[in-house]
Order: structure tokens, then sequence, then C-alpha cells
């Protein structure tokens, strides 16, 4: 369907890619895409493949940055205003779908319709995630440690098995291998989730709100 004002529908784009690309301005560690070709070398994909893959998930993650952002109240990200702060909550949340648009579309490049099939099961693990973390921090119960896991897995672990998926659809290996990684990728998005919670335990100061962290200040002091 043709827009019947083509220069409304761009100006209303360009409000939420702006929005959007501020985000990606103030850019954090690019685990992701380390992880990606790191993974890449072990699968041998060639550089155009593995761009592929980091164009995607690096979007991925920065429209889910931008949203838990506004679920959890976030006022600064990464030294910044936050999207929904310095743009409004609706550009935000508009912007995190664009974000979500842009990674699909990437992926689309390749020709593989079950890379973007990754894709979208990679989006609803994540949303998933998102909406458990949701009902724990909203709620009077500390999570269970089995409960802290699952989470992890699925709001952090989602991005982490996307990589993997993508690799070994497009050139796959044994599954045995397949399986290992997997459960290795599995293991370090609950040690990442658990290292990113203890830094908002002594940064955030409104850390109390968010029902996955207290969990660790119960912990006992090994140091």
């Amino acid at each position: 369907m043709f827009p019947s004002n083509p220069e409304q529908y761009a100006a209303a784009k360009k409000s939420w890619v702006v929005a959007f690309e501020y985000q990606e301005q103030h850019a954090g560690m690019k685990v992701r895409t380390d992880l990606t070709r790191a993974l890449a070398n072990v699968y041998r994909l060639s550089s155009d493949k593995t761009r592929i893959i980091c164009d995607c998930v690096e979007r991925f993650n920065t429209a889910s940055l931008i949203h838990d952002d506004i679920i959890d109240q976030d006022r600064i990200r990464r030294g910044a205003d936050s999207v929904w702060v310095r743009y409004g909550v609706a550009a935000a949340l508009i912007s995190g779908m664009y974000g979500y648009i842009q990674g699909l579309k990437s992926l689309s490049e390749s020709g593989r319709m079950t890379l973007v099939q990754a894709g979208l099961d990679s989006l609803e693990e994540l949303h998933i995630g998102q909406y458990l973390d949701t009902l724990l921090s909203e709620g009077t119960d500390l999570p269970t440690m089995e409960q802290y896991r699952y989470v992890a897995q699925l709001n952090t672990g989602c991005f982490f098995i996307f990589i993997l998926r993508a690799c070994q659809q497009l050139k796959p290996l044994p599954q045995q291998c397949y399986r290992s990684l997997k459960s290795m990728l599995l293991e370090l998005a609950v040690y990442y989730r658990f290292v990113n919670d203890y830094c908002d335990i002594n940064h955030i100061p409104h850390y109390a709100k968010k029902g996955l962290r207290p969990i660790l200040k119960q912990a006992p002091n090994r140091s």
C-alpha cells in the first residue's frame, strides 16, 4: 500500500528513525557482534554472512533496550538520556519496533526465509522474557534461582541463541557440536545477566524496583 501523502509519511518515519539512531550512537561494548564473529570463525562463515547476522542482532538489541528503559522507567542509558526521556514514550515505542523491522530486513538480504524465521523466534522469546521479567518486578516475592535462570535465558539468551541458530542454518555443524554450543550460550546468558544485575545494584539508585535484582543482594558476601 502506497502512502497517499508521501511527505507526511517520510516525516513520520524520520521522527522514529532519529530516535533509534540516537540510541545507536550510544553503543555499548558490542558483545553480540563479538560473539557473532567468534561463532562465525567456528562455522567458517564468510564476512558477508557474518555482517548480516551482526547487523540484525545489534538492531534487535538496541530496540529491546529502548523498550526496556520504558518498562523500567530508567532515565539514563549508557550515560545519556534514555530515548523515551529525550523523545517521549510514543516515539520510543515506535522507534523500538522500527529496530525490530530493520533487523528482520537485514536478514532478508540473505534470501533465506529460515533466517527470518530464526529472527522471529528470537523476538518471540525476547518478548516472553520481558513479560515474565515484568511480572517478577511487579511481584512481592523474590524469584527463585530457577526463575532467574529461565528469564535470563529468554531475555538475554534469545539473542545469543539466535546468533547460533543463524550460523547453524547457514553452514551446519554436527548436532552434537550444535547442542554443546547451545548449552554453553544459555549458561553464558545467565552469567551475563547476573553480572549486569550486580552492576545495576551498585550503580542504579532505583534497583529495588526491578524484581530480579534483589536476589543478588541476598547472596552471601564472599569478598
